[in-house]
């Protein structure tokens, strides 16, 4: 703590004699903090996690962009990854990993995808064990949000840990005159049901806000020819055939067969503010969930995965202390779970050529909490300069661990079946918690009304592996009232998982507690320009550099791999992006992405990401009833990791179309939508081992998406 407080200081310091000169240099200069963030008539869009406080998405010293509920009700999206998917330089997709999804910004992927940062109301959804936003993940369905805030590029100077290739914050729906309460129902593909409710009331002072969302589904079935334990039998029939077997061990493969998708999805979002404070509670709650293509890549049709997620906040909202300085804070509670619902089989009955004649089974589950504590002050008293010092506390507990199992660590079998370990040594990662106190300042200078600096940095120092700064500088320049140039470089780092630090029990994959973080340092460069009142365009370039990058590595004369800090990436590109209006019933977007991301390691390409992305969208209101939107996807050609031969997996098109009818004299909607209308065959990669021509892939042909879905959906305000 001594050498935290040091540390602090020389930062405070600095941060000091920085301003100071930035106040000397611009001390004629005309414009204040607040006049520099002034809404801005032609772009409305604000957002908060670029700057910890409001400022229009043309001037945030960031790339930045913010998806209202009218645009999500535009593009017809059913669930965050559908929309998510509409961002130039983001890529989501469900992983090999049981379909958890993953966030991957700018070509920056790995196995749970932890390099970004999911936040619902500025709670981050992550887990602690690996980093993730959890395995029993199911679905995250769009009638509560009232608009989702996304970052591309480091944002560790505010944000902390896991802001690292990029930050998404979903904030749900608060009473405003805006909004109208709300019902609605929906059916559709795979049995899918779906209820929702959005209810605002107002008590004196207070707003008060309840949204509520029900998803049931049976999921999209897809079809795999062929999985890992379709490997082990046939090495099986070749060890016999050789001699090394004495017997021809029978095939337990369930495939070919089918993924297992379903889930049942709750989602409660409530909250109560005023002018001063705003008070928020979330429940998610996961039932039933399937799988998908199996947890180590054999299929598993009766494995269910349970879970909750639940979020506790209370924010002070700005309190002006004087005309110059302004204090806020908050304190959030976040407890989350994965539990199994039905025994899940790593392999099917009669794997490892027989000696588990009931399959293999692991039931790992744990709770865990994190509690965070921030408090920060803003202070405009310095002329041109607004500064904003915060710090704040932070405490990852995984509190309950349990496991149930019928193997040993060395995938033996148990002779005593299927064992409880939990609270024993056995048991495939301990209770553990860990501690994080940091500090941030930023100051933004308004060198004149039209160009302002930003820079700051952060200061965290964690109980288990020390401590980490993370500076960041961007000039921002409104060249005149059509042009906006921006100029930017950050760093961020991610703290590594417990599952990377800590598993002890694992047959595949073990921890190293002398782990660092992970760290990149990314340079942009931007511009946003509008030619008319009708048309907008943003442009950006990037190059970033990753260093420690964690990756498990074979160790010597065993089945098990380590986690190192062995990787090096670095990767470069550009996002674009055009809105237009063409009429008053016309309207669209276009935009797209590409990137270009190596392992410096291997020399090769990193691997399961799209080099090139597009999207475009077209909405014509054919009447004061009837609206229409249609949307094309274009996920290009993915190369595979190094050492996997496997031929690339192919580009993709998928095609969605929307049509609502708003009845005249009710008030209430009929929505039509069909995702992937042309029922295209779309894949996305599976990983594993690498196909090396000695151990194959564990499910070769990739993973398939969902085909033709329809949807019928009516809701009703009030």
């Amino acid at each position: 703590m001594k050498a935290f407080l040091q540390k602090a200081n020389v930062l405070c310091l600095t941060s000091l004699l920085y301003i100071t000169s930035l106040y000397s240099y611009a001390e004629e200069a005309d414009a204040r903090f607040d006049e520099l963030l002034a809404m801005d008539l032609g772009n409305l869009l604000q957002v908060k996690i670029a700057t910890g406080t409001a400022v229009s998405v043309k001037k945030a010293p960031a790339i930045a962009t913010v998806i209202t509920a009218s645009d999500i009700e535009a593009m017809g999206a059913n669930d965050l990854i559908d929309v998510l998917n509409t961002i130039p330089g983001l890529h989501m997709s469900r992983t090999s990993q049981g379909g958890a999804p993953s966030i991957n910004f700018r070509g920056i992927v790995s196995v749970f995808g932890p390099h970004s940062l999911l936040m619902v109301d500025g709670v981050p959804l992550k887990s602690v064990v690996r980093g993730d936003s959890l395995i029993p993940w199911g679905g995250f369905p769009v009638q509560s949000i009232e608009r989702i805030e996304v970052i591309r590029g480091p944002g560790s100077a505010l944000l902390g840990a896991d802001a690292f290739s990029g930050a998404v914050n979903i904030v749900t729906k608060s009473a405003t005159d805006r909004v109208k309460n709300t019902v609605g129902a929906a059916v559709g593909s795979f049995n899918t049901r779906n209820l929702w409710g959005n209810l605002f009331h107002r008590i004196g002072d207070w707003s008060l806000a309840l949204n509520v969302e029900w998803v049931e589904s049976d999921g999209y079935s897809g079809f795999i020819e062929r999985d890992e334990q379709t490997n082990l039998d046939e090495l099986g029939d070749a060890l016999f055939e050789s001699g090394v077997l004495p017997f021809n061990p029978d095939d337990a493969s369930n495939a070919p067969g089918y993924q297992s998708t379903g889930f049942e999805a709750i989602d409660l979002w409530a909250n109560a503010e005023n002018d001063s404070v705003k008070l928020s509670l979330g429940v998610q709650e996961r039932n039933d969930l399937g799988v998908h293509q199996g947890i180590l890549g054999a299929l598993d049709p009766t494995g269910r995965l349970g879970g909750y997620r639940h979020i506790l906040k209370a924010q002070l909202k700005p309190l002006p202390l004087s005309h110059d300085l302004t204090i806020e804070g908050n304190v959030s509670l976040y407890r989350m779970s994965q539990e199994v619902d039905s025994d899940l089989f790593l392999f099917p009955s009669g794997a490892l050529f027989g000696a588990f004649p009931n399959g293999l089974i692991g039931n790992p589950e744990w709770e865990e909490e994190t509690t965070r504590v921030e408090a920060k002050a803003l202070y405009s008293g310095f002329k041109n300069n607004t500064i904003v010092l915060g710090g704040g506390y932070i405490r990852q507990n995984l509190y309950e661990v349990r496991e149930s199992k019928n193997f040993n660590a060395d995938l033996s079998p148990n002779p005593l079946g299927l064992v409880d370990v939990t609270d024993t040594a056995d048991v495939f990662i301990p209770e553990k918690d860990r501690e994080n106190v940091y500090l941030f300042v930023q100051n933004v200078l308004a060198i004149t009304d039209a160009v302002s600096i930003t820079a700051g940095a952060r200061l965290d120092d964690y109980s288990d592996f020390g401590q980490t700064i993370n500076p960041r500088v961007a000039a921002v320049w409104l060249a005149n009232e059509d042009l906006t140039l921006k100029a930017l470089y950050g760093r961020a780092f991610r703290a590594p998982a417990f599952a990377e630090t800590s598993v002890v029990n694992n047959p595949l994959a073990l921890g190293n507690p002398n782990l660092n973080p992970e760290t990149i340092d990314t340079v942009e460069l931007a511009l946003a320009y509008s030619p008319d009142e009708r048309s907008h365009i943003d442009m950006n370039v990037f190059y970033y550099k990753i260093d420690d990058f964690i990756t498990f590595v074979p160790d010597s004369g065993a089945t098990t791999s380590t986690a190192q800090n062995l990787g090096k990436r670095t990767g470069y590109g550009m996002e674009a992006q055009w809105r237009y209006a063409l009429s008053e019933q016309w309207t669209g977007l276009v935009n797209m992405a590409y990137v270009k991301a190596n392992d410096e390691v291997a020399h090769d390409d990193v691997g399961e990401y799209p080099e090139l992305t597009g999207y475009l969208r077209i909405n014509y209101t054919v009447n004061d009833q009837v609206d229409t939107s249609l949307q094309w996807f274009y996920v290009g050609e993915q190369n595979r990791i190094p050492g996997d031969i496997r031929a690339n997996v192919n580009s993709y098109n998928r095609l969605d179309a929307a049509v609502t009818y708003t009845f005249t004299h009710y008030p209430t909607v009929l929505a039509l939508k069909v995702e992937n209308a042309l029922n295209d065959d779309i894949r996305e990669p599976s990983n594993g081992t690498a196909d090396n021509g000695i151990t194959p892939v564990a499910i070769p042909n990739d993973l398939p998406q969902p085909g033709r879905v329809l949807r019928l959906e009516v809701s009703t305000h009030f």
